[in-house]
């Protein structure tokens, strides 16, 4: 760049006049300063970067070119007239390749005609029809020239040149023609016609930054108001509002060539769900509209510059081995020379699992449009992220509450209720459905008052795979409701407005989140929860035998399993731990483990005296509920919450062996004990204890019924009362 500031001060060519650079901009893209350097909205026709000029200052305005004027890059419309300074390689050794074969190849060494190679395998097994690499031989091209020099670059325009059009000008991978004026406008259906009559051509899409340029730049193409080939949707159920929404939707929304909407500057108003609106037409000052089809538009007739690929077929929709071949599934064979991931596009046949052939023979095959939703294992699933897919369950009515919905995922699909860890889940959930609708999803949380509206609570919420609630989903929250229970309420047009919440109420529908994965799926059996050695054995106990102290990983060696194991049910997919893991106690089936402890209500909750409760319990191999800190009332209170109980009191393990009558502290010194032999301590229980005024044997637990954990209590009785029994087991 110091040499046309030079050569301005050696010729006085004026500052203020403006001068064409080989600068470009990405349409519809802005910056000033130091935001433009070395960004993706700046470079050099070269391709180099655009870097620090400390002296200069820049500012681009939505523009492909730019001038220089008074010590400033603007940018500005392709169209003007404006002063021209040629710059030339000087040296012995370099050349640029010709307009008409503006591409280098080969390192290089020759010039090619196009950015795509041919499709003749059997010339050359590279020759495979996709983008052309430095190091692709000249061969692959269909019209190469040898270099002038020892080295050619990339001809300034390369990125004007269209191969298939090349007495057109290019912008992004299209050259476009107008129709019609703002004066004489059409309709859709006319303007789609005329495009096909005229040119063969579509209508605009505005698929790359630069394609926007045709709505403003330069007399050919200029346009107020022009129709758009959009097609909305998978299957025309998502809708989003505002640019950030839409956006977002990146995997849904499609042009008809494949390639999905892209973030410029200009706003997009909403996209409906709405059959008598399909269309859409954009404007520069007014972004992108729904419409119907009367005459209120112009026609920018869209031609391709590159030989396209042909699309994958939707069930077998990756693309692999050069595009010869498309497979059912995004993930490698195990085995030979295939390692473990994601396939590639370049990846041999033999990597792959179930795999077609191209359905074409004279082109290379695509993902097809649906590849990043397919959920390869389970295909009525839609896939989120990785191997997170989620389906809306086959249920005959709703089931009534959240462990119901829980257990007919796990028994139907192998799956569990919702986990949403990142934006793109909530966008999958929420695309499954054309209206909102309220759901369960897998998580818990605190009876207590947590927070609602705009707030964080990720405090005390966990998903039942064990991992935190995330802190960064934007989401509405209306969590003050005393359950434990968590809902979300989808909203179709604005995703980020969806609520979380606490509930105890029947939902809409059930969604079940499955894996996408041709390797996982499979779950351990309910009475050997524990994936363990790489998910191929499951354990029946939670606790490691070679490490004292620690829960059993996926990692973990066989020898680790503390009791039992059995192998994975399946002989090709890993097991995972079964989706209620976390509150199963294998030892005690039918109770509910928080931690290294687990409670079961007996008979329903029915009533029995202390001793019948007390003998009850030590038959099972547990006891009356050992309460020592807040926490058990918390997870009493959980239990009669999710077994839906209608008492509030039952019996403790706690005897006054002496019969004595003492206050708070004063009890500490006498025979007070639990069913562990543990002495009484006022200290462990300065909340919720009226003390010991009766000399009585027996006590019950009074849950707070407001639900608030540190206001339960628990009295003296005498020991023929009847109350509620709750056993309390040790699990490990």
């Amino acid at each position: 760049m110091s040499g046309i500031l030079d050569f301005q001060a050696s010729t006085s060519f004026p500052a203020y006049q403006s001068l064409w650079i080989g600068l470009e901009s990405q349409v519809g893209t802005s910056c000033s300063n130091a935001d433009c350097y070395n960004s993706n909205a700046v470079y050099w026709a070269d391709g180099t970067n655009f870097t620090d000029f400390s002296a200069m200052n820049f500012r681009t305005n939505d523009f492909r070119c730019n001038v220089l004027k008074n010590g400033l890059f603007i940018g500005t419309r392709c169209g003007q007239l404006n002063h021209v300074v040629c710059e030339f390689v000087c040296d012995e050794e370099h050349a640029i390749c010709p307009s008409d074969h503006p591409f280098s190849i080969e390192n290089g060494k020759a010039c090619c005609n196009d950015k795509v190679k041919k499709f003749d395998i059997d010339l050359n097994p590279l020759c495979d029809g996709l983008w052309f690499t430095s190091d692709d031989p000249s061969e692959c091209c269909p019209d190469p020239i040898p270099c002038s020099k020892p080295r050619c670059f990339d001809h300034p325009l390369k990125n004007w040149f269209c191969p298939q059009h090349p007495e057109s000008s290019r912008s992004g991978f299209s050259t476009a023609n107008l129709i019609g004026s703002p004066g004489n406008t059409l309709t859709r259906d006319e303007a789609l016609q005329a495009c096909q009559n005229q040119y063969n051509a579509s209508l605009l899409s505005l698929d790359h930054p630069l394609a926007y340029e045709h709505l403003f730049v330069g007399t050919n193409t200029q346009a107020s108001k022009t129709w758009l080939d959009f097609t909305y949707g998978i299957d025309d159920k998502y809708q989003c509002d505002w640019t950030k929404e839409c956006f977002k939707e990146v995997r849904r929304l499609h042009w008809p060539n494949g390639r999905p909407l892209i973030q410029v500057d200009l706003r997009i108003t909403s996209i409906q769900n709405n059959p008598s609106i399909p269309y859409f037409f954009v404007s520069h000052s007014g972004g992108i509209a729904q419409t119907n089809n009367g005459p209120t538009g112009q026609a920018i007739c869209s031609r391709e510059c590159f030989s396209m690929a042909e699309f994958c077929p939707d069930d077998h929709p990756f693309a692999t081995n050069r595009g010869q071949h498309c497979s059912k599934y995004y993930e490698r064979l195990i085995g030979g020379i295939c390692e473990a991931g994601f396939l590639e596009l370049t990846d041999p046949v033999e990597c792959c699992i179930t795999c077609i052939p191209c359905p074409v023979s004279d082109r290379p095959c695509t993902n097809a449009k649906n590849s990043q939703e397919y959920c390869s294992r389970v295909p009525h699933a839609r896939r989120s992220t990785d191997h997170v897919g989620f389906l809306v369950a086959n249920t005959s009515g709703s089931p009534s509450n959240l462990w119901e919905a829980q257990n007919h995922c796990i028994s139907n699909y192998s799956g569990h209720l919702p986990y949403l860890k990142t934006e793109q889940d909530v966008y999958t959930l929420t695309s499954l459905f054309s209206s909102s609708m309220k759901l369960w999803l897998g998580a818990t949380g605190p009876l207590a008052h947590a927070c609602n509206r705009l707030c964080d609570p990720s405090e005390g919420y966990t998903w039942w795979d064990g991992t935190v609630f995330p802190s960064n989903l934007m989401l509405k929250f209306s969590l003050l409701a005393r359950s434990t229970s968590l809902s979300f309420q989808t909203n179709v047009a604005q995703p980020y407005n969806g609520i979380l919440a606490k509930n105890d109420n029947q939902m809409d529908e059930t969604v079940c989140e499955i894996s996408c994965s041709y390797y996982e799926g499979s779950i351990c059996p309910v009475d050997y929860p524990f994936a363990f050695n790489g998910g191929e054995n499951c354990c029946n106990s939670f606790s490691n035998s070679c490490l004292g102290g620690t829960d059993l990983s996926f990692d973990d060696g066989l020898e680790c399993c503390l009791f039992s194991s059995v192998p994975c049910p399946s002989s090709i997919r890993r097991c995972q731990n079964h989706p209620n893991f976390l509150a199963i106690c294998p030892q005690f089936p039918d109770s509910f483990r928080f931690g290294f402890r687990s409670y079961e209500v007996i008979a329903g909750g029915n009533k029995s005296t202390f001793m019948e409760a007390k003998s009850t319990c030590k038959a099972l191999g547990g006891t009356l509920p050992i309460v020592k800190d807040v926490n058990v009332y918390e997870e009493l209170l959980f239990v009669t919450k999710y077994k839906q109980l209608p008492f509030k009191e039952m019996w403790s393990s706690l005897e006054n062996v002496d019969g004595v009558s003492c206050l708070k502290e004063t009890c500490n010194n006498n025979n007070i004990q639990w069913a562990d032999g543990s002495s009484f301590v006022y200290e462990d229980l300065n909340f919720g204890f009226r003390g010991l005024p009766e000399p009585k044997t027996c006590h019950s637990i009074r849950l707070d019924p407001l639900d608030r954990p540190h206001l339960s209590t628990f009295s003296a009785k005498d020991c023929s009362d009847i109350y509620a029994t709750i056993c309390q087991f040790e699990c490990t």
